[in-house]
């Protein structure tokens, strides 16, 4: 008789104004769930239970003022204690403040019991009035090493 095992749980966090973050998350996801059952929330309906039933954790952010977006940072702030789990952190940016945002995170993760085993950033687009920065970014070859990177890691696992 073969037993069949339940895919490990994997949780993507993640808060996007712009699309660009949740289209990270949208790639991610799709590399995970060869491996993983995937569930994919923004902060605000993410339970104690996925938590807890997760065992990979992947927050993604957009950079605001050089720091993680309000959502994610008071999602972080209000984290439970999580031994034994492993998370892989990434933002979006367009300028400037990708690894001050990392280091926010990661600090925040790790002071709650969580091992960081990835991060990563990603140029994003963002509109200031009519102009747009970093037109059609992300672009399919950054999606691309976004894929890579997150084989790369999960690979280990």
């Amino acid at each position: 008789m073969i037993l069949l095992r339940d895919k490990e749980k994997a949780l993507i966090i993640y808060f996007s104004r712009t699309g660009n973050t949740q289209k990270v998350a949208s790639e991610i996801a799709k590399v995970l769930s060869k491996k993983f059952e995937v569930i994919i929330k923004t902060p605000e309906r993410v339970l104690t239970k996925d938590l807890s039933e997760s065992k990979l954790l992947i927050i993604g952010t957009p950079v605001h003022k050089a720091a993680p977006a309000k959502p994610i940072k008071q999602f972080l702030e209000k984290l439970p204690r999580l031994e034994n789990k492993k998370a892989i952190i990434y933002c979006t940016y367009t300028l400037h403040g990708d690894k001050r945002t990392l280091g926010i995170m990661r600090k925040f993760l790790e002071e709650k019991g969580v091992k960081v085993i990835g991060k990563f950033s990603v140029i994003g687009a963002f509109r200031i009035g009519i102009i747009t920065l970093k037109k059609g970014r992300p672009s399919e070859e950054d999606l691309r090493r976004v894929r890579d990177y997150v084989r790369q890691i999960i690979a280990s696992l």
